[in-house]
């Protein structure tokens, strides 16, 4: 008899052991956060009336506090305002620090071609087949304005149709002579706050250079300095969406 129950009890325990190890399988593929540096993260729920894929500012291999922090404001958004949020990782090093990740220096056609393909993956891991719009913080939206500016945000990820640059508003010089207009190019709002050292141009040379062009351009200014700031973003990000 005792055997028996010996049996009966490692039997149990067997069971027991396959089903928790099934259960935590089932928990990991719903879950919004992915452990890998490199993994998309979703943020938001599945069932959510709008979409975005967010790409961060110079970071380090993993994320710094004030990315950490970035995500609280988009957590935060994503709530609020009922939208499913992607985050892709860039996986280039920064050429001024090669211990740091951006999404591109000069911009080029190499850099735009591989962020775009970033962003196409994450929008397809969190929200296969829907339209979305594109939020990026520093480096993350200089890459966006780019696209915007070259007009080639459309034609590269198909499925955007706005864009939201936050602490990216600094440019000296003028754009390119094509394309000539850029009243097809897509929606940008910019984010800025008025205490950024490096990126806010109180003279606003870059917003009224994309306007001469005829751009679906516009600002939100708050006072503050570099930083994702929820209600400028969930303004800029409304604007964008009507």
């Amino acid at each position: 008899m005792l055997e028996i129950w010996s049996r009966y009890f490692r039997l149990a325990s067997l069971v027991f052991t396959l089903s928790a190890c099934n259960e935590t399988k089932r928990n990991a593929s719903t879950s919004d956060s992915k452990t890998s540096s490199t993994d998309t993260i979703c943020i938001g729920s599945p069932d959510a009336k709008s979409f975005a894929v967010y790409l961060h500012g110079v970071d380090g291999v993993t994320a710094s506090s004030q990315e950490l922090g970035n995500r609280k404001v988009l957590e935060s958004l994503a709530k609020n305002l009922s939208m499913r949020i992607a985050l892709p990782r860039a996986s280039k090093a920064c050429p001024n620090d090669a211990s740091s990740l951006c999404w591109g220096w000069t911009f080029d056609e190499r850099e735009l071609d591989a962020a775009a393909t970033a962003i196409r993956t994450a929008a397809s891991s969190c929200f296969e087949g829907k339209s979305f719009g594109l939020v990026g913080f520093s480096n993350g939206g200089y890459l966006l304005t780019k696209m915007v500016r070259d007009c080639s945000l459309k034609r590269r990820v198909p499925l955007a149709s706005w864009a939201v640059a936050a602490g990216s508003a600094l440019f000296k010089g003028s754009l390119d002579p094509e394309p000539r207009s850029l009243s097809e190019c897509g929606k940008l709002r910019f984010v800025t706050g008025t205490k950024d050292e490096f990126n806010f141009d109180p003279q606003h040379h870059l917003l009224d250079e994309l306007k001469r062009k005829g751009a679906d351009v516009g600002e939100v200014a708050f006072d503050g300095g570099h930083l994702l700031a929820e209600v400028p973003l969930a303004s800029a990000i409304q604007e964008c969406q009507r």
